[in-house]
């Protein structure tokens, strides 16, 4: 009965799709286990905004992802390693753009990026949160690092939490728990047991459903800048 929190999450923005992974590791080469299908899908899906044949290869761009490169190149999906001085020109003739945002803090970045995926584009992206915050004290994480200013208007957020699993593993629920999605969270707190519709065995909520939208909620709260206009307003009018 531990919380949980989502350490991969995928959103639309725009035309485009975006996949966020919570690590930069999730970009590397990790043979184990069924890594390597799992980055196809999420090349894939987040390709579909542009190509939305399944199956169809995908136009993917790298950048700061050298060993993801290697993977890609093996696959059926064209790809391409890019730099900071080739990828802005390039955006405009890929499906799917690959990058560990934990790597550039550039704000010509984040802005070229967004009108990517919001044009149709594709972005599979990754960034250890409590790693770069370690590393920049001085900085805010929901208004510094890259990767939240072009996932935050997707209704994303990399926070500063490391999530703990067992092994070095994460477990996969199917579908994933509800309450660990914020807006949810704070639904089930404004209303635990809504009026169910000739159902004749409603389901009632527990402990263990309150403890964990709480903690979503509150990890939500805290990383959030206190003028973000969805999540915080709806929470002030509760208060």
């Amino acid at each position: 009965n531990e919380n949980v929190l989502p350490v991969v999450a995928a959103s639309r923005l725009g035309k485009g799709r975006i996949v966020a992974f919570s690590h930069g590791g999730y970009l590397a080469d990790k043979p184990e286990g069924d890594w390597q299908r799992l980055i196809l899908n999420a090349v894939e899906w987040a390709g579909a905004g542009r190509r939305d044949n399944k199956g169809v290869a995908r136009r993917v761009l790298t950048y700061n992802t050298p060993e993801l490169l290697k993977v890609l190149k093996m696959s059926v999906h064209p790809t391409t390693s890019v730099n900071e001085k080739t990828w802005p020109k390039q955006l405009e003739t890929c499906d799917v753009l690959c990058i560990d945002t934990g790597c550039e803090d550039k704000p010509e970045l984040a802005e070229a990026v967004s009108k990517f995926v919001q044009a149709g584009g594709g972005l599979v992206t990754a960034g250890t949160g409590w790693g770069w915050a370690q590393g920049n004290p001085d900085k805010r994480l929901t208004e510094d690092y890259l990767g939240n200013r072009v996932l935050m208007p997707a209704g994303l957020l990399v926070s500063d939490i490391m999530p703990g699993g067992k092994d070095e593993h994460y477990i996969v629920r199917r579908p994933p728990p509800k309450l660990a999605n914020a807006w949810d969270a704070l639904a089930y707190l404004e209303n635990p047991q809504p009026k169910a519709k000739k159902k004749k065995n409603p389901v009632k909520p527990t402990k263990d459903d309150t403890t964990q939208a709480t903690y979503t909620l509150e990890v939500a709260l805290r990383a959030l800048p206190l003028d973000e206009p969805i999540l915080w307003p709806k929470v002030r009018q509760l208060v």
